[in-house]
């Protein structure tokens, strides 16, 4: 989901625990219902989230906060995953899917080859060091101009 060119985003409205949580954590947006719960209810089992949560969460949230949510197994308010990062926007539970569909028509206003290039780039970037990014951007950038220039005629 994570290299999928095309934004993805979640709509939680009810309970995402357990891997409920790590589905969420690979989408670009992460939208939640104000009735909804949240939690990596892992170790209470007494096993460890998969499915890249060591990775995705603490890139989320923070170390700290990941180490939280893993270590404790706690169950969070909307309200909180929202303050924390976890889930981007907290909306009342019969707007979800309608703020879930306006923000996917925002992408859809957009080129879509720039939209994807947008996600690469910032997938890239973010373990890489400013000057990387920052090359791969220009990079980027000329594929995309090269290719406007040559729809163009």
């Amino acid at each position: 989901m994570v290299a999928y060119p095309k934004p993805i985003i979640a709509a939680v409205n009810g309970h995402a625990i357990g891997v409920g949580v790590t589905m969420i954590l690979p989408c670009d947006f992460r939208l939640a219902a104000e009735g909804a719960k949240i939690g990596l209810t892992f170790v209470k089992l007494g096993i460890l989230a998969g499915l890249g949560s060591t990775h995705l969460l603490p890139k989320i949230v923070g170390r700290a906060r990941a180490l939280d949510l893993l270590m404790t197994g706690r169950v969070l308010k909307a309200s909180e995953a929202g303050e924390i990062g976890l889930v981007d926007r907290v909306v009342p539970g019969e707007a979800l899917m309608e703020e879930a569909r306006a923000l996917a028509a925002s992408f859809a206003d957009a080129r879509p080859e720039a939209v994807a290039a947008a996600k690469a780039a910032v997938t890239f970037g973010e373990d890489r060091s400013m000057e990387e990014a920052m090359q791969n951007e220009e990079r980027i950038s000329a594929e995309l101009r090269k290719r406007r220039e040559q729809e163009s005629g």
